[in-house]
């Protein structure tokens, strides 16, 4: 499937898809959504994220499909923007939390969904649900809140600012690598550090990072545990 996102200055976007199965048809794109989630969970796979979405009302389905296939799989939900209501917050709580481990939500997101406005007032929503969350508050950086505790950490500049080529995609990159972080046991503080150091390195150039080998993967790391230092943490 290729879409065109369209964004907006308060951080919602919608997406508009041009070619391959489109979710109108139901059917066609639960059966393609479905098989391609099955092929990507293997004995190798530790997590996997979804984008949930209104036109996919298989999604639990086959979020429960892949569990059952992989018992300790760690599965990531990014509630988006048209779900984000708070008519929505009673269904997401009891239809999508028991089949996920972590969700991500961002700023005007939380307030639409919880109601409030302020991103403490949210941490404390987020908190009392329990379920842990990824939390993008956009160039000020992120949070990993979890029931009892969290940690912002500040977003991070590996080139000048000026040498930063194109944000596109800085939300998807950062979310899924947390997921990776969460995946692999890291504490919150450094989830919201590798996640900030991956959107730092996609905004360097149009498109995804061009080479990602050991090396990269190790300076990254490396620039992780030193911006987890700055957490400030509750």
């Amino acid at each position: 499937v290729v879409a065109t996102m369209q964004y907006f200055p308060d951080g919602r976007w919608y997406e508009t898809f041009e070619y391959g199965v489109p979710p109108e048809d139901k059917e066609k794109f639960n059966e393609e959504f479905s098989k391609r989630v099955n092929d990507c969970v293997g004995e190798d796979t530790k997590g996997i994220y979804f984008i949930s979405s209104d036109a996919n009302k298989n999604l639990l389905e086959i979020i429960k499909a892949a569990k059952e296939k992989k018992k300790d799989l760690k599965v990531m939900a990014e509630i988006n923007t048209a779900e984000c209501i708070s008519e929505n917050l009673e269904y997401i709580k009891k239809e999508l939390f028991p089949f996920i481990d972590i969700y991500s939500i961002n700023k005007p997101e939380s307030f639409f969904l919880f109601s409030v406005d302020s991103e403490e007032e949210a941490i404390k929503c987020m908190q009392k649900l329990g379920k842990p969350c990824f939390y993008r508050v956009g160039k000020k950086g992120s949070y990993m809140v979890e029931k009892d505790r969290y940690a912002f950490v500040p977003s991070v500049h590996l080139v000048p600012k000026e040498e930063e080529i194109d944000p596109t995609g800085c939300g998807n990159c950062s979310t899924a690598a947390a997921l990776y972080g969460f995946a692999e046991g890291y504490n919150p503080d450094m989830v919201a550090a590798i996640s900030n150091v991956a959107a730092s390195y996609n905004v360097m150039q149009y498109g995804p990072y061009t080479t990602f080998n050991d090396r990269v993967r190790k300076d990254a790391l490396a620039h992780a545990t030193e911006l987890s230092k700055l957490a400030v943490k509750g």
